[in-house]
C-alpha cells in the first residue's frame, strides 16, 4: 500500500511539473508587448514615408491666393471705334463705365465668373446713352510669383473673354420701344498683382463689341470699341 501511495504522489508531482512547463512554454511563445511595440516602430521606420505635397512655389499663402475666389471692382474706358447702323458708320466718343465681377478659379490655369457693367456711350452728334451688360467670364491664366525670396508677390497674366446680354437705353425719349436688348462680347489680355492676401490690382486692354436690336423707332446698331480696364481685386 505504501508503495502504491508513493507511486501515486510521484505521478501527481510529475503531472504538475509537466503542466507548469507547458504553461511556461506557452507564455514564452506569446509576444512580449514591449518587444512587439519595438518591432512595430522598427517596421514603421523601415517603411518609406509618403511624400508631402508641396505648396505652389513652396509658399502656402501662394496656394490660398491662387485658388481663392475674387471680387473685382473696375473702371472701364472705351476709346476709338464706331457705331454702325443701316445708314452707315459714325465715330464713337469715349465711353465711361464701372463693373463688378466675381472670379472663381476652377484650375491652376482656368477661372470662370460673372459680371455686371453699367456704362454710357455716345455716338458722334448724339446724346450720351446708358447701357447695362450682364456677362459670363472665361479666363485662361498663368500664375507666378515675383519679387525677392523674402518678399514675393502673387501675380498672373491672362486672357479674359466676356460674353453676355445687353440692355441699351435711348436717352432722347422716354419710350419703351427705344429700350433695346442685345448681346456683348469682349476679349482682353490682362495682368493681376496682389500686394497681400487681402487686396490686389489689375489692368486689362482689349476689344469689345455690342449689338442692339430695337423693335421700332430706331435702327439696330453695332458698336465696336477698344476698352481699357483698371480695378481692385479682393480675395475671399
Amino acid at each position: 500500500m505504501r508503495r502504491d501511495s508513493v507511486f501515486t504522489w510521484a505521478a501527481i508531482v510529475a503531472a504538475v511539473v509537466v503542466s507548469w512547463s507547458s504553461a511556461g512554454v506557452a507564455r514564452a511563445e506569446e509576444a512580449d508587448p514591449a518587444q512587439e511595440h519595438e518591432s512595430t516602430e522598427v517596421r514603421a521606420e523601415e517603411q518609406p514615408e509618403e511624400p508631402i505635397p508641396e505648396t505652389l512655389d513652396g509658399d502656402p499663402r501662394s496656394r490660398s491666393l491662387r485658388y481663392a475666389d475674387r471680387r473685382q471692382v473696375l473702371f472701364q474706358l472705351g476709346v476709338g471705334g464706331n457705331f454702325k447702323d443701316a445708314f452707315g458708320k459714325s465715330e464713337a466718343k469715349p465711353a465711361f463705365g464701372a463693373a463688378l465681377r466675381w472670379d472663381r478659379p476652377v484650375h491652376e490655369y482656368v477661372t470662370t465668373g460673372l459680371g455686371f457693367l453699367a456704362y454710357s456711350a455716345k455716338p458722334e452728334g448724339e446724346f450720351r446713352e446708358p447701357a447695362f451688360d450682364i456677362f459670363f467670364m472665361l479666363k485662361g491664366r498663368y500664375p507666378f510669383q515675383m519679387g525677392k525670396k523674402e518678399r514675393k508677390f502673387e501675380s498672373e497674366v491672362y486672357v479674359l473673354t466676356q460674353i453676355g446680354l445687353t440692355i441699351w437705353i435711348d436717352s432722347s425719349s422716354i419710350d419703351l420701344d427705344l429700350i433695346g436688348p442685345g448681346w456683348n462680347v469682349s476679349i482682353a489680355p490682362g495682368y493681376q498683382f496682389f500686394f497681400n492676401d487681402r487686396v490686389g490690382l489689375l489692368a486689362e486692354a482689349g476689344w469689345a463689341r455690342t449689338e442692339v436690336y430695337f423693335s421700332r423707332g430706331r435702327l439696330n446698331m453695332v458698336v465696336n470699341q477698344a476698352v481699357v480696364r483698371i480695378g481692385a481685386v479682393f480675395p475671399f
